[in-house]
């Protein structure tokens, strides 16, 4: 009796899992939105010059037929998150 109910608990957590991942996707496309240069420059706080000489380079920058760039929001966001540091607080030295 108890092996069926961890499975059952092993079971529920797995169905719990998986519905959360089916709407997680379909709320990230709904997200997914190109952002012009001013827009995505105020997003950074960066200027429009450093946006336009590193933006392809780090894979922001999506290049439009007419040949305007746009910036996607998401790969912004997933920048953003991976160029944050946490600040861990230091224990101060006891005076020897």
């Amino acid at each position: 009796l108890a092996q069926c109910g961890t499975a059952q608990g092993v079971l529920l957590a797995a169905l719990v899992r998986s519905s959360q991942g089916g709407r997680d996707s379909t709320i990230q496309q709904a997200e997914v939105r190109l952002l012009t240069v001013d827009e995505a420059s105020a997003k950074l706080g960066v200027t429009r010059e450093w946006l336009y000489r590193r933006g392809k380079r780090l894979g922001l920058a999506v290049k439009l037929g007419d040949g305007t760039l746009r910036f996607s929001s998401s790969a912004l966001d997933a920048y953003i998150k991976t160029q944050t540091v946490s600040v861990v607080p230091t224990r101060r030295k006891r005076a020897v």
